[in-house]
């Protein structure tokens, strides 16, 4: 039967359609030149042909000829337009009753190999019909015709971005120039005291300015504007520094309990232009206290076994978590299979068995609650097997090596089936031993033996006949490297390089052997070749070996300090500056960014440029001001106990030193009972170095309070007095609690104390703002107290009426009214002014009553807190600020003309005080007032 039929120009043939759009991609390669579409509307199809003119790209078709070509019918609906075999641009058009569908193609011959990083790319163009590279293009440079020569091309994507290449019709698309390369000419390190914040703290940071320079980053100094921005994207603070000699510089930002919870972004600018950002988090958490471990008896086991897993918990410091309540999950794919209940002993463990009924992996999660309340969590897992088998594979110099045991360890005997790329082989194994010789070509290694899988290896990208082999697998800088390229009948392009594309050769169907040297000043720690072809492609990665990173070795003269010890910390041949921390370990398990370096010298797993061929799609129409720069902060031993022994200072970051040269250092170690980390990075023009230390404060005999982090007023709270004795001596203890503003149910005395006393109390009539506690404990010679201070929300607010009256001669007054005398302006004025920056305030209205009294009362009231409430005041005003620009009286209720005429009033003169408020947000403000108006 007949299929195909001819048609001319300004045949019309009518079919029954609705609905038309094409199949194809624009571009056709040879030898391909067949258009599908889809049609069930009653169309014309048209078909006009035009040589390649700059006109076209601007699609501006004139003088189009009309042209034969083949229709046939591929499935019901779907048609195919087979053009001539003339290479060129075809304009095909499908025109129904009230619309018509169009497109533009091009028929060509040649096809490109494209390899681009973020400055430049190469390509080649291999004409598919004539079977061999082209060495000559054209393009259009405005109304120019230029042309470049090859086979190898060389284009800037600055300047060749968006162009088109042709010859004798037949075109070269290239839609893709960029890739990704995080080794930028210059960077941006951004060291903290701790790695997460909470409302209130203060914000250290140091900004660190490196340039590339050979094959390492190295500080230098310069001008920088450092910006920081809230969730919401508020600028809260901007300020121009000069970094040191070392590229850096120091700064600080207050926080109040009103700042808004999120993430934060620290922008650092240049002359204008971002050079870095860094992410942080500032939210309400609660400090960990203990940690979790999770040990099973095996994490391989056979199914119809039982598994047990031990639970074991600590204090940072390293004590038991003992009575903790305990919560046992088993889930398996996704479903609850089991729920148990559990206390910690005595060694702070507990232990758990669940019995493997069926195969697969099985998820283990418990949850722990101590007596603080505070909940952590923790899973581990465990793969059933079907068979009691363990396949242990390394390759070495393409050689397998094979040790297939009993989950026990027991050798094996038997016979395994190796999947080599798409191949299987099978290998006898004895006494638990096999080894099996490896192509060069294998990119893909699978071992089975009985019911027993292990992948054991695949290429970072998978190769199709792995066409590339090296003679090492790691190298340093200047290095040389062989490689051997085995196209196996076909064409395409070898591409080398790290940062920079060093080499784009072409493969031409032969056996090539290729002698790479690593350049000197290659930064990458990786060198990434590649091999793409007609048919194949493949991948390599080279190792190269740095000597810019060294380890900063960190030591402290004891691994275990008490309270209000002296620690000395020690920093061995350190001679540079360094950003040292000393912060609470709890911080760590909240949040851990891992190494700063990694920033620095990001570990490449891809290479930083893109390998491809020539686009088959076109698109033508796309042708406050308290922060003060400070050098060092110790914070331990800025505070001392008020009273002998009893332990209040508890700080999370112990030290921060922004720029420490001595290669010492000393201070006095806090009360708090827990692990510290110290944290140093040193900065050298040579090299960067890194180090961390750990050491913990604890007691032999502690006293413990378990109390809620606030309270209300009236509140009831149960809470847990406990006392540590790991002296080695049992006894009597005596313990005291002493409570102001509230009463407790516990009442002082002597206990009998062998190694630990646990006493559950409640506290009952709290109000004031704040319940103070401090318990002691004595036993023979040992003692320990702490004092604790829990904050009071008021569950109502108390109403005082006062009046000022002129006495000239005598007045008498009710026995219980409260006189004072007022002999000037500033004492009539100074008690209300703090009753009104004191008054708990929650709407914008409240707000402002308070954060504006407060910028009067810094010329009337000696406070050392005035700055505090302003910035407190300042920042709840933000975080109330409506989307509109205007403030209402809540954050979700409507804007209002007066109060934010209020508002703008307070915030002009805080300005004028010196404090610092988005300029946006100032203006989002007056641009909400003039549309009002």
């Amino acid at each position: 039967m007949k299929k195909f039929f001819v048609f001319f120009l300004l045949t019309t043939i009518v079919l029954s359609f609705s609905f038309s759009y094409f199949r194809t991609p624009d571009v056709l390669l040879y030898p391909n030149r067949t258009i599908s579409f889809y049609s069930d509307e009653p169309v014309s199809v048209r078909v006009y042909k035009f040589d390649i003119t700059k006109e076209i790209f601007e699609k501006n078709l004139k003088d189009g000829k009309s042209v034969r070509f083949l229709l046939e019918k591929s499935d019901e609906k779907v048609f195919s337009i087979i053009l001539p075999q003339s290479p060129g641009a075809y304009y095909v058009v499908l025109e129904g009753k009230d619309k018509y569908v169009s497109n533009l193609f091009f028929l060509t011959n040649y096809e490109a190999f494209v390899a681009s990083n973020d400055k430049e790319f190469y390509f080649s163009v291999y004409d598919l019909k004539e079977g061999k590279f082209v060495n000559r293009l054209f393009y259009f440079d405005d109304d120019f015709l230029r042309s470049i020569t090859g086979p190898v091309f060389k284009a800037d994507i600055e300047k060749y971005k968006g162009k088109v290449f042709f010859y004798e019709n037949n075109v070269v698309f290239i839609s893709r120039y960029t890739a990704y390369n995080p080794y930028s000419e210059k960077k941006v390190l951004v060291f903290s005291d701790k790695p997460i914040y909470k409302p209130g703290d203060v914000l250290r940071f140091r900004v660190n300015l490196f340039k590339r320079e050979g094959s390492k980053y190295v500080p230098y100094s310069s001008k920088i504007l450092v910006h920081l921005r809230d969730p919401f994207s508020n600028e809260i603070f901007s300020q121009e520094f000069n970094t040191d000699d070392f590229g850096g510089v120091s700064f600080e930002y207050k926080t109040t309990d009103e700042i808004i919870t999120g993430n934060y972004v620290l922008t650092i600018e240049e002359k204008g232009k971002a050079l870095g950002y860094h992410y942080f988090l500032l939210q309400d958490y609660v400090k960990p206290t203990y940690t979790i471990e999770l040990t099973p008896s095996a994490t391989q086991s056979i199914v119809g076994q039982t598994v047990n897993v031990k639970l074991s918990a600590r204090y940072l410091n390293g004590d038991p978590v003992k009575m903790a309540q305990v919560l046992f999950y088993a889930f398996r794919d996704g479903r609850l299979i089991n729920k148990t209940k559990a206390v910690t002993d005595e060694n702070g463990q507990a232990l758990y068995g669940l019995y493997l009924k069926e195969g697969g992996y099985y998820r283990i999660q418990s949850l722990v609650v101590d007596d603080s309340g505070r909940q952590y969590e923790k899973q581990v897992f465990i793969d059933a097997k079907k068979d009691n088998v363990s396949i242990d594979a390394k390759i070495n110099n393409n050689k397998l090596n094979l040790y297939i045991t009993d989950l026990s360890g027991t050798p094996l005997n038997g016979v395994a089936l190796i999947k080599i790329n798409e191949k299987e082989e099978y290998v006898t194994v004895l006494d638990g031993k096999s080894f099996l010789n490896l192509p060069k070509d294998t990119w893909y290694v699978e071992v089975q033996f009985g019911k027993e899988r292990k992948l054991v290896f695949k290429r970072y990208r998978e190769s199709n006949a792995g066409i590339l082999t090296v003679d090492r697998d790691s190298i340093e800088p200047g290095g040389k490297v062989k490689i051997t390229v085995e196209p196996k009948d076909d064409v395409g392009v070898l591409v080398a390089g790290g940062t920079n594309i060093d080499v784009f050769e072409i493969i031409d169907n032969k056996l090539e052997s290729v002698e790479v040297s690593i350049p000197k000043e290659e930064i990458s720690d990786g060198y990434f070749i590649s091999y793409y072809g007609l048919k194949f492609n493949d991948n390599i990665k080279i190792n190269i070996l740095h000597d810019r990173v060294r380890k900063l070795e960190i030591k402290t003269n004891k691994d275990i300090y008490k309270p209000g010890e002296i620690a000395k910390v020690s920093f061995k041949d350190s001679k540079s500056l360094k950003v040292v921390s000393i912060a609470d370990e709890g911080l760590y398990l909240l949040s851990d960014r891992g190494s700063i370096i990694n920033d620095l010298y990001p570990r490449l797993y891809y290479s930083t440029f893109e390998v491809y061929k020539s686009s088959k799609y076109i698109y033508l129409d796309y042708l406050s001001r308290f922060e003060n720069e400070k050098e060092k902060h110790i914070f331990a031993s800025s505070k001392e106990s008020e009273e002998k022994n009893i332990r209040e200072y508890f700080p999370e970051t112990l030290y921060w030193s922004p720029n420490l040269f001595e290669e010492n250092l000393t201070l006095k170690v806090p009360d708090s009972i827990t692990k510290w980390r110290v944290l140093a990075y040193e900065i050298s023009s040579d090299y960067i170095a890194e180090g961390s230390a750990t050491f913990v404060v604890t007691k032999p005999f502690e006293v413990k309070l378990f109390v809620p982090e606030f309270l209300t007023n009236n509140d009831q709270p149960d809470c847990v007095i406990y006392v540590k004795n790991y002296t080695g001596k049992s006894g009597k203890v005596e313990v005291k609690l002493n409570v102001k503003n509230a009463t407790s149910t516990f009442e002082s005395g002597v206990f009998n104390i062998e190694r630990d006393l646990r006493i559950p109390f409640s506290l009952k009539g709290v109000s004031g703002k704040n319940v103070d506690l401090i318990l002691e404990a004595s036993l023979n010679d040992e003692h320990d107290a702490i004092k604790i201070k829990v904050p009071v929300n008021a569950a109502y607010i108390e109403k005082v009426s006062s009046k000022v009256l002129r006495i000239k001669d005598k007045m008498e007054f009710e026995k219980d009214v409260d006189i004072k005398v007022i002999n000037n302006l500033k004492d009539l004025l100074a008690e209300s002014i703090e009753n009104l920056i004191t008054y708990p305030y929650g709407c914008t209205e409240q707000t402002m009553s308070s954060f504006y009294p407060a910028l009067v009362a810094k010329k009337i009231l000696e406070r050392k807190d005035i700055d505090d409430i302003v910035l407190k005041g300042l920042q709840r005003i933000l975080k109330l600020q409506h989307r509109d620009g205007g403030w209402g009286w809540w954050s979700n209720d409507k804007s209002d003309v007066y109060m934010t005429s209020y508002v703008l009033e307070g915030l002009y003169y805080a300005k004028q005080n010196g404090y610092y408020f988005p300029q946006v947000s100032l203006d989002e403000a007056i641009d909400y007032l003039k549309n009002k108006s």
